[in-house]
């Protein structure tokens, strides 16, 4: 079943209710969904009500999503994932007193399951650990032909209740699979859930590549790039790299791990991987300019005095912020928002050292050459061997 419902929060839920007359009133628990969205959910979930069918939950919070799920589809049966002992005590409390008998809650990640699952499913519902979707989008392998995955919390950062992980991992799927969304409903606050069907021998680990992109590794999950500005090739090659993409111009962290593009930055896509994965030991990391000024030779003279009162001595290279890779950790939050703040019309490397030395956050100091282009980096690749040889 397709469905596609943009409108406001009323009429989707006039528009719901009609298709299902037969739709139960949910307990009075505290709930994740809104009400028009549990409306969505028991719709879908009906069409699986039938014997052998499986229904796969990640995230049970207080059981009322799964208790729904029990009476949409009372011949299937249900596994909800969570990793908190305490949900699953009040959601096993609550599906006993409402008779829920075919479905069953288990306390563990729902990608430690995945890594040794082998069955097959029908419906998978994902309202987990947003900032970790990347690691549950998957699951969309392990569903049978026809099968739905369907997600919560599909939401800019501009809506009612953003969500901007989730929201750009799953358009990243959508690109990567080459389709629209199935499911798709949408509130006047931009708040969402969407899905997809599994096509034949369709899965989200064989997307159509560009050709460009054919031997591009894949990146490891829960990264992404954050544009300044649209750019359809940089944003191609990232999707073809697994890579979420969003565009931004206010610094905002989409993803454990970000990487910043300035606009008409050069991406060493050689290297992106390897910027990613140091941020498993620094909060940020950036190349040092490329046209190697030092501080004392950027910005206005105000701007030299406001970083001369925090730096000292402004005989110091400067970073290119063009390029720049994030951790989501307390001081690579901070340091993005006192970015921000020094960037009121200043120099923004002055205004990044700034920022730095405010916060003093574990920064790795990248070499120059990944600001380069491709070519003048193999030419130097080309000149250094040529030097080591005997």
């Amino acid at each position: 079943m397709t469905l596609q419902l943009e409108a406001d929060q009323a009429t989707l839920r006039r528009d719901l209710a009609a298709r299902c007359p037969d739709y139960p009133r949910p307990p009075k628990v505290k709930a994740q969904l809104l009400d028009y969205q549990m409306m969505a959910l028991f719709l879908l979930a009906r069409d699986q009500n039938r014997p052998g069918a499986r229904i796969l939950e990640i995230g049970t919070g207080h059981g009322s999503s799964g208790w729904l799920l029990s009476r949409a589809a009372p011949l299937a049966r249900i596994t909800s994932l969570t990793t908190s002992v305490a949900e699953r005590g009040i959601a096993e409390r609550l599906w006993r007193k409402g008779g829920c008998r075919n479905i069953v809650v288990r306390v563990e990640s729902s990608w430690d399951v995945l890594a040794r699952d082998t069955d097959a499913w029908d419906l998978i519902f994902i309202d987990g650990d947003h900032n970790r979707i990347a690691r549950d989008l998957p699951w969309f392998n392990r569903l049978r032909e026809g099968g739905l995955l369907l997600c919560h919390d599909y939401s800019p950062q501009d809506s009612r209740s953003p969500s901007g992980i989730v929201f750009a991992e799953l358009n990243a799927m959508a690109e990567r699979l080459g389709r629209p969304f199935d499911v798709r409903v949408i509130d006047e606050g931009k708040v969402g859930m969407v899905g997809f069907y599994c096509g034949p021998g369709e899965t989200v680990d064989s997307p159509p590549q560009p050709a460009q992109a054919a031997t591009t590794r894949p990146l490891s999950s829960g990264a992404g790039l954050v544009l300044r500005r649209e750019e359809p090739q940089t944003r191609q090659r990232a999707l073809a790299s697994r890579l979420g993409v969003s565009v931004s111009d206010d610094w905002t962290l989409l993803w454990p791990r970000t990487l910043f593009v300035a606009e008409g930055a050069i991406v060493p896509w050689d290297l992106v991987g390897a910027g990613l994965e140091l941020l498993a030991r620094w909060d940020l990391a950036a190349p040092l300019a490329p046209d190697a000024k030092l501080a004392q030779d950027l910005g206005t003279p105000d701007d030299r005095d406001r970083t001369r009162a925090l730096v000292g001595d402004l005989r110091m290279p400067t970073y290119a912020p063009d390029l720049l890779f994030v951790r989501d950790s307390d001081a690579g939050r901070a340091c993005l928002e006192r970015w921000r703040i020094e960037c009121d019309g200043s120099d923004e490397r002055l205004a990044f050292q700034r920022a730095l030395s405010a916060v003093k956050p574990r920064f790795c100091a990248l070499p120059r050459i990944w600001l380069a282009a491709q070519a003048e980096r193999d030419a130097i690749d080309r000149r250094s061997g040529a030097r080591s040889r005997p």
